[in-house]
């Protein structure tokens, strides 16, 4: 909801300022802020580029801490996280470094933590069913079919 009040550049900056250093964020999200907030584009491109200069505002942070973030906590797939980042306008320079730091082991353990915990659930089908199930589960969880197919394989 826009306000019916516009912001200067001043007071633009001093609140993003405040946004960005709370929690990292990245630079599509302050855009949208600022926007909202009644700023210019060009405002907005300034404020922008003042914040990155200034070490508030980076998108290689904020990717990489995305990607840290939905790996631990929500055991998202490489597909599911680089899909997040591109609704956000990061590059794609910037997404495939941030995905080649994923520690491969913390990985391939998300995925069989997330099999056994489905298992648990499949008990009453039969093993080609459950082998279904599990799959369709862990690429909707954003992770690769080929990788998946190996780890079902050894159920």
């Amino acid at each position: 909801m826009q306000q019916s009040s516009y912001l200067s550049l001043d007071e633009g900056s001093k609140k993003a300022r405040h946004y960005c250093a709370y929690q990292e964020r990245c630079s599509e999200d302050v855009k949208k802020k600022l926007l909202g907030w009644g700023l210019g584009e060009q405002q907005t491109i300034e404020v922008i580029d003042q914040l990155e200069k200034e070490g508030f505002l980076s998108d290689i942070r904020f990717a990489g801490l995305f990607v840290r973030s939905k790996i631990n906590q929500n055991r998202w797939g490489k597909h599911k996280i680089e899909t997040g980042l591109k609704s956000r306008n990061i590059s794609d320079e910037i997404i495939a470094g941030a995905i080649a730091n994923i520690d491969v082991d913390v990985y391939n353990n998300n995925i069989r933590l997330l099999i056994i915990n489905k298992l648990e659930g499949l008990e009453r089908f039969e093993p080609s069913i459950k082998k279904q199930k599990i799959t369709q589960y862990l690429v909707s969880k954003g992770y690769e079919p080929e990788i998946v197919n190996e780890f079902v394989k050894s159920i």
